[in-house]
């Protein structure tokens, strides 16, 4: 049986990711309900596709429009991160998963500027055009190819002081009930195991997002 204790109440959890990806926006709604039930507290880091991918140019053709939209947004999630206000991320990322996934607004400038000011970070909208951030975006995504290992992308999952992380889970719709915690309790065995590096079933069909409003708490 698997240990709940393993994990301590209050434990941070990373989450490396590129809000463009529909896949991960699903993953991220999972673990904030993760978070919820088991107090833990999630740290909010960047991980470009962009980079990943040499640039916007090479990303899969669903994400290509995107590219700039990532750009732009990891440069507002460095910016909070250099002034130790991850908190703001969250709620940051829930305003622009909203409308870019669940409301399909196209992925441009205007959303971010109405997701800014919906979360209370409008300041920061200065990042998104200052390519000074983008060594730190590709910091922490080299960060985190190096705790989910080669082959891997957005998202990785790290538990503070685990020696490495994992790429996904990879869910589709969002978990429910008893199976939200019953997968991190899965996960979380996984990534306790040094020799643990794959388990695998291949996609059906485009990712299941629910269509009914994310939580958004302003800025504290």
């Amino acid at each position: 049986m698997i240990e709940r204790e393993t994990v301590r109440r209050g434990e941070k959890v990373s989450f490396y990711f590129d809000a463009i990806c529909p896949w991960t926006w699903i993953t991220s709604r999972w673990l904030e309900e993760v978070a919820e039930k088991r107090a833990l507290q999630i740290i909010w880091r960047s991980l470009s596709l962009v980079v990943l991918n040499n640039g916007a140019h090479a990303l899969q053709t669903a994400y290509r429009g995107a590219g700039a939209l990532s750009t732009d947004f990891l440069r507002m999630v460095e910016a909070m991160h250099a002034d130790h206000r991850d908190d703001l991320v969250g709620p940051f990322y829930t305003a622009v998963g909203t409308r870019l996934h669940v409301e399909n607004h196209e992925p441009n400038s205007d959303l971010l500027e109405a997701a800014a000011t919906a979360a209370g970070v409008s300041e920061y909208l200065a990042a998104a055009g200052d390519d000074r951030w983008d060594d730190a975006v590709v910091a922490s995504t080299a960060e985190a190819l190096e705790l989910g290992g080669p082959d891997t992308g957005s998202p990785i999952l790290h538990l503070d002081g685990r020696p490495r992380g994992l790429h996904g889970p990879i869910v589709s719709p969002i978990p429910e009930g008893d199976n939200v915690t019953r997968l991190w309790d899965v996960v979380i065995a996984a990534m306790s195991m040094p020799d643990f590096y794959e388990l695998k079933h291949g996609r059906e069909g485009a990712p299941q997002i629910a269509r009914q409003p994310a939580r958004t708490s302003s800025r504290r």
